[in-house]
C-alpha cells in the first residue's frame, strides 16, 4: 500500500498522496523523520514507536496531516512485542478525521479573498491599469474570481484531507489484524459499515482474522459497544461473515445479543445462518438471565443477622438503610396480637 518495490521507477497514487502529507508535517520531528525514512524504502526505529503513538493521540484542529503520517507510519513499523498494547490502543484511540482543518482553511480564504475584493479596485485605479473602467464591475469581477478561487481551493484540500484519512484508515486495519488484539474487533467492526468501499473491505479482511481471535474466556471483558457493533453488523453481512459474527458471540458476546439473535432465526434467512443462530441462541438467552438476575439483592440462606448481599458484578453500593427487609417474624405477631387482646379482655 505504502512503500515501492526495488527497481520500480513509477510511485503509486498513496505514495504521491503521502509525499504530499509529508511536506506539511514540521522538521526536524519524529514523525516527519519517520516518514522520509517511509519514502526512502528504510525500516522504522524501534526506539520512534513511542513517539508516533503520542503523535497519534494528541488531537489538534491544525495537526490532522501529523497524526495520518503517524498513523500510516506505526502501520509499516516493526512493532517489539512489549509495545503491542501501547500500539493497538493508540491506533484504536487515535480518531482519524480531518476534524475542522477544512472549514478553517476555508475561513482563511475567505478573509483574504475578502480583502483582496477591498484592494484590487484601488491598486488598479491607484496604477492606472483601467482608468476608465467602472468600479462597481472591477469589483464583481474580483469577487467572482476569488470565490471561485477559495471554493477550488476548499474542495480539492478536503478531497485531499478524506483521502489521506482513508489510507490511514486501511493501514491501521492491515496493522490491527496483523497484531490479532481481540479489543480491536469493534472499531473494525464499526470500519466494515464506512461508507468508503477501499476502507469497507480492508476491515473486512482484518475483521475475518480478528474474530476468530475471540474466546469464551473473554466473555465480560469486551468492550460495551463491541456486542452491540458486531450484532448491527452480523444483519446486514453476507451468509459467511454473519456465521462468524454468530459464532464470536456465543463464545463472548453478552446479553445484548439476545434480540438480534432471535431475528436471525426467522424464516426469511438463510438456512446456514438460521441453523447457526438457533444453536446460538440458548447460550446468549442464558448470558442474559444470568446478567438480569446479577442486578437482584440476594439474602443468604442461613443467617442469623440482616445481612444483605449484593452482586458481585455490580460495582454500586447503596446505604444500608435503603435495603429492603423483611417484615417481623410470625412470632412477634402473634404475641403481639395476643397482648392486645389480653389488655382488651
Amino acid at each position: 500500500m505504502i512503500g515501492r518495490k526495488r527497481g520500480q521507477a513509477a510511485e503509486s497514487a498513496d505514495i504521491k498522496l503521502f509525499r504530499k502529507l509529508v511536506r506539511d508535517i514540521p522538521e526536524r520531528s519524529v514523525v516527519r523523520e519517520c516518514a522520509e525514512a517511509v519514502l526512502e524504502d528504510e525500516e522504522i526505529p524501534e526506539a520512534a514507536v513511542p513517539a508516533l503513538c503520542e503523535a497519534l493521540r494528541t488531537r489538534s484542529t491544525t495537526n490532522w496531516h501529523t497524526r495520518v503520517a503517524a498513523c500510516i507510519c506505526l502501520s509499516i513499523a516493526t512493532v517489539p512485542t512489549e509495545l503491542n498494547e501501547q500500539v493497538t490502543g493508540a491506533l484504536l484511540a487515535g480518531s482519524l478525521d480531518p476534524e475542522n482543518r477544512s472549514s478553517l482553511r476555508f475561513g482563511r480564504n475567505s478573509c483574504l479573498g475578502v480583502g483582496a475584493i477591498l484592494l484590487i479596485p484601488v491598486m488598479m485605479f491607484r496604477l492606472g491599469i483601467w482608468p476608465d473602467l467602472d468600479p462597481v464591475i472591477a469589483m464583481v469581477v474580483a469577487s467572482v474570481a476569488l470565490l471561485a478561487g477559495a471554493l477550488w481551493s476548499y474542495f480539492r484540500s478536503d478531497a485531499m484531507e478524506v483521502r489521506s484519512v482513508e489510507l490511514a484508515q486501511c493501514c491501521a486495519m492491515r496493522k490491527l489484524a496483523q497484531m490479532r488484539d481481540y479489543r480491536s474487533v469493534g472499531a473494525v467492526a464499526r470500519a466494515a459499515m464506512s461508507n468508503c468501499p477501499r476502507v469497507r473491505a480492508e476491515a473486512d479482511r482484518a475483521l475475518e482474522v480478528l474474530l476468530e481471535t475471540i474466546m469464551p474466556e473473554h466473555y465480560g471483558k469486551l468492550p460495551t459497544d463491541v456486542t452491540p457493533t458486531l450484532c448491527k453488523l452480523m444483519e446486514a453481512a453476507p451468509p459467511k461473515r454473519a456465521i462468524q459474527i454468530i459464532r464470536a458471540l456465543a463464545r463472548a458476546g453478552d446479553g445484548h445479543a439476545a434480540w438480534p439473535m432471535w431475528r436471525m432465526t426467522s424464516t426469511d434467512r438463510i438456512e446456514s445462518v438460521r441453523d447457526m443462530a438457533l444453536r446460538a441462541r440458548p447460550i446468549i438467552d442464558e448470558r442474559l438471565t444470568r446478567e438480569s438476575a446479577s442486578a437482584m439483592l440476594l439474602r443468604p440462606a442461613s443467617s442469623d443477622d440482616d445481612t444483605l448481599l449484593r452482586p458481585a458484578a455490580n460495582g454500586t453500593s447503596s446505604p444500608p438503610e435503603n435495603l429492603l427487609r423483611p417484615a417481623e417474624p410470625d412470632d412477634g405477631k402473634e404475641n403481639g396480637q395476643g397482648d392486645g387482646k389480653g389488655k382488651g379482655n
